[in-house]
């Protein structure tokens, strides 16, 4: 039987561990980054929100207009029906099809049925596709009003 041998890690004659103990490591360290990276997120659009009343409390004390919101906070982006996000149902759906032919494509040769992995993303990318194009056909034919 020909099997393959892999060298020894860098790191793992120095810190001992082996092979599968660094892919452990580092996993966790991807979790626990993205992690920090949501919760600072999470921090910093509070801290813009806070700051945007602070300033509009101020701008009413002092009989000033309100300042508007964020343009990234606007009513066009929560509009789920809206041409931007339609483009970016198309976009997701045509990569998650392309996602999923690859898959199957590369797991075309392995024994069993494992090459069915690639209909997940396929078929996610599917409903992407027919939501936006239904998004478009009975979408609102007029705005709602602006408050």
């Amino acid at each position: 039987m020909n099997m393959l041998h892999f060298t020894p890690p860098p790191l793992g004659g120095i810190m001992g561990l082996g092979g599968a103990e660094i892919g452990i490591v580092f996993a966790l360290c991807g979790m626990i980054f993205g992690g920090i990276m949501g919760l600072a997120g999470m921090y910093f659009h509070h801290q813009r929100k806070r700051l945007w009343h602070e300033t509009a409390r101020i701008a009413l004390e002092k009989g000033q207009p309100v300042p508007p919101h964020d343009a990234g906070e606007s009513e066009e982006n929560r509009d789920p029906t809206n041409r931007w996000r339609a483009n970016h149902d198309v976009r997701g759906g045509l990569v998650l099809l392309a996602v999923g032919a690859g898959l199957w494509l590369l797991l075309l040769d392995m024994p069993g049925r494992i090459h069915f992995v690639g209909a997940i993303p396929g078929f996610i990318g599917i409903a992407l596709l027919l939501y936006a194009l239904l998004a478009t056909i009975f979408g609102r034919k007029n705005e709602p009003p602006r408050s």
